[in-house]
C-alpha cells in the first residue's frame, strides 16, 4: 500500500493535535512535519516530499494563501480553516478541499480521499530502463507491456492502443 507523506501546517496548538490524531488513524498518511507557522511549513515543503499539505489560513507572518501563492509544486492541499470567507480564493488557487472548523473525522477523511485522488500517480514511465507504458483512461490506470503493443494509433483527441 502507498503511504502519502503528509504536512500540517495550524498555528493553533490544539488544531494541530486533532489533525495528528486523525492523520494517524489512516494508514496510507505518513506524517512528515507538523509547523505552527507557514514559515516553516515552506522550509520542510523544500526540503521533504510532501504529497498533501493540511494548511490553515490566518497563521502569523504569512498566511496559507499568501504561501499557496509562492509555490511552483503545489502538494495536494486541503484547508483547515474557521474562516469561510476565503473558499473563493482558496479554490482558485487550486486546493482541492475546504475543511471549516470544527469537522470531524468522516469530514476529514472525505477531504483525506479527494487529496489522495489529487497526487500523482508514481509510475516508470520516466524511466527508460521500464518495460510498460502506463496509460489513463476511464479513471483507471492500466498497464501497457511494450511487448504487447503493436502500435498506437493517433485519432485527433483520442489515443488507440493496438
Amino acid at each position: 500500500m502507498r503511504k502519502y507523506n503528509v504536512l500540517i501546517a495550524d498555528d493553533e496548538f490544539l488544531a494541530r493535535k486533532l489533525l495528528q490524531e486523525y492523520v494517524q488513524k489512516v494508514e496510507s498518511l505518513n506524517l512528515i512535519d507538523c509547523c505552527a507557522d507557514a514559515i516553516k511549513a515552506m522550509e520542510t515543503l523544500r526540503n521533504e516530499k510532501i504529497d498533501i499539505l493540511l494548511l490553515d489560513i490566518q497563521m502569523p507572518d504569512l498566511t496559507g494563501l499568501d504561501l499557496l501563492k509562492t509555490l511552483d509544486n503545489q502538494p495536494a492541499t486541503i484547508l483547515t480553516t474557521a474562516y469561510s470567507e476565503y473558499a473563493v480564493d482558496a479554490f482558485s488557487l487550486g486546493v482541492v478541499d475546504y475543511l471549516l472548523k470544527p469537522f470531524d473525522f468522516p469530514r476529514f477523511l472525505q477531504a483525506i480521499n479527494k487529496a489522495i485522488e489529487n497526487v500523482p500517480v508514481e509510475d516508470d514511465t520516466k524511466n527508460p530502463s521500464a518495460d510498460y507504458i502506463l496509460v489513463k483512461a476511464d479513471y483507471k490506470l492500466y498497464k501497457i507491456n511494450y511487448d504487447d503493443l503493436l502500435f498506437i494509433e493517433g485519432q485527433h483527441e483520442y489515443v488507440t492502443f493496438h
